[in-house]
């Protein structure tokens, strides 16, 4: 569990990241203060939204709400991004609303483990999943997203084989 004023690092050499690292001055409790690499904030909405699809926590559909809300960014511009990732399922909002109901139970729980909170009604959650433009991205438009055109051609000869 992450104690208030503390800071969670991950590091992940596997993911496609699309925008280049910012560089924050991090203040702690204790008076050490340091600079971290952190992610653009339009990549961890990117992230967010292939959250809410893959697992079930409520902290993930916390988040995107607020940083969308936020940071005022257009959710169409968000999943232009997710396309360009990694994904081993399909992202859908049938998915996503599925995710959504299952954590309903475990909202009360999660929201004790989150320390910066601001009141977020299930219905405005509720709103951002039927307004999010994810209705089907696929695996293979994700993949092929990420790939160059030779690459392409050289996938699509083989997927050709294959029917």
């Amino acid at each position: 569990m992450i104690q208030p004023g503390s800071l969670k690092v991950e590091i992940d050499f596997l993911q496609n990241i699309l925008f280049p690292a910012h560089t924050l001055a991090y203040h702690n409790v204790w008076g050490v203060d340091f600079s971290a690499a952190v992610m653009d904030i339009k990549e961890i909405c990117a992230e967010k939204i292939r959250a809410i699809s893959d697992r079930v926590r409520y902290h993930d559909f916390y988040n995107i709400y607020l940083l969308l809300e936020k940071y005022q960014l257009d959710p169409n511009e968000i999943v232009s991004y997710v396309k360009q990732k990694e994904t081993p399922r399909p992202i859908t909002k049938a998915g996503v609303q599925t995710n959504r109901k299952v954590i309903a139970t475990e909202k009360e729980q999660e929201m004790g483990q989150i320390y910066y909170s601001e009141l977020v009604e299930d219905s405005q959650i509720e709103s951002l999943i039927q307004n999010l433009p994810c209705d089907n991205i696929t695996a293979v438009q994700i993949f092929m997203a990420a790939i160059s055109d030779k690459q392409m051609v050289k996938f699509g000869a083989l997927y050709n084989a294959y029917l």
